[in-house]
């Protein structure tokens, strides 16, 4: 991470529970990057299924 962005970031992960790497240059990315793809199919299996409008043409 650029060195003007970190004091910017560190409150913010440290409030989301983000570590550090060891040389204090940013995170482990491979740890805390989201998972786009499940969490889309999480949200996917919560919700309904997409009803058509009332002025969609059957």
């Amino acid at each position: 991470m650029p060195s003007h962005l970190r004091g910017r970031a560190r409150p913010h992960w440290e409030a989301e529970a983000i570590e550090w790497k060891p040389n204090g240059l940013g995170c482990r990315i491979s740890l805390y990057r989201a998972d786009l793809v499940a969490l889309a199919d999480a949200l996917d299996a919560e919700l309904p299924a997409p009803q058509p409008a009332d002025n969609e043409v059957e």
